[in-house]
């Protein structure tokens, strides 16, 4: 049964989002479920980003709003915001995105119904289609691993979930890391004794064209993202040996991935990283066609990818 006095709190990192900022707002504060405070951590924007925060927060209590001096990042900003939160569960949007009007309501109601530490719903980007039912599902923590790592159903996304707070008691985000979820979640995930989704699309993710995930990734965020598909793998190998095959799919990606954006640099074979990526992609390219979790046009590409950058890229440049 639900407890009207719990509190959600939800946790906004904002940087130079002036253009998306308010919309993201709005649609946190008509949510259906009211009972929120709406936690926006402004990491030292450098635009209208602040000014349009506190004229909301003047017109509603539930919003705090909290300036970092300088900018930090992501993951602190989000844990700026998990310090401060008096909820009994925690939500996270970003700044660039907006969230259907019933998604907390559904979130918050799953969890309770089910007694489920932690309530996901899908992202508007999704192509999941592991079930063929609108019904809810529960797992159970150790079958949750499974498809974080595949990629299937379960996303490494934080935004499109609700948490319990305890669970957050030890743990935060790497500052200063990007693909920062790819580290954390796993890490939530099991700590929790059972889940609970829904194949709604409640989360709309907006696409930023000045976002890292859409530039070409520097030396440092390249071995972020290596780092990240290393870490997934031993975490796999100590807590869950029985899915090394989906871990070694998350590990192999990080690879695939990197390479993926030097090739779209026109300088790419100057890139230091490249051989290094393709060197490791063609001496796993058995391992990665013998994989499940990559499908069959993904496997073509890679292979195609070794042969001839040129075709490979025309085929990234489609793809996007």
């Amino acid at each position: 049964m639900t407890n009207i006095n719990e509190i959600i709190s939800i946790i906004v990192p904002a940087y130079n989002s002036e253009n998306t900022i308010e919309t993201c707002i709005k649609s946190i504060i008509n949510q259906n479920f009211k009972n929120f405070e709406l936690i926006i951590v402004n990491d030292a924007s450098r635009d209208n980003t602040e000014k349009i925060c506190q004229e909301y927060a003047l017109q509603d209590s539930r919003i705090k709003i909290i300036n970092h001096d300088k900018n930090m990042g992501v993951s602190a900003a989000r844990n700026t915001g998990l310090d401060v939160a008096t909820g009994d569960f925690i939500g996270f949007v970003d700044a660039d995105d907006h969230i259907n009007p019933d998604m907390y309501e559904i979130l918050h109601n799953n969890l309770i119904k089910t007694n489920s530490d932690i309530s996901v719903c899908e992202i508007s980007n999704s192509e999941n289609n592991l079930f063929n039912s609108n019904k809810i599902k529960v797992f159970n923590s150790k079958i949750c691993m499974k498809y974080l790592f595949s990629g299937k159903l379960l996303s490494l996304y934080t935004v499109n979930k609700l948490y319990k707070k305890e669970l957050f008691n030890n743990l935060r985000f790497p500052v200063g890391k990007i693909f920062e979820d790819t580290i954390l979640t796993p890490q939530i995930f099991h700590q929790a004794k059972k889940v609970v989704y829904t194949p709604a699309k409640l989360y709309n993710y907006v696409s930023n064209p000045n976002s890292i995930t859409h530039n070409v990734f520097g030396i440092n965020q390249q071995k972020d993202i290596i780092d990240s598909g290393e870490f997934i793998l031993n975490f796999a190998k100590r807590y869950y040996p029985e899915y090394i095959k989906e871990a070694e799919y998350r590990y192999f990606w990080s690879y695939i991935h990197v390479f993926d954006n030097i090739i779209f640099s026109n300088a790419y074979k100057h890139n230091s990283n490249y051989n290094e990526m393709k060197s490791k992609i063609k001496h796993n390219i058995l391992k990665i066609i013998l994989n499940k979790n990559f499908s069959l046009k993904r496997k073509i590409s890679i292979i195609l990818g070794l042969v001839s950058e040129k075709i490979y890229r025309k085929i990234l440049l489609c793809r996007r």
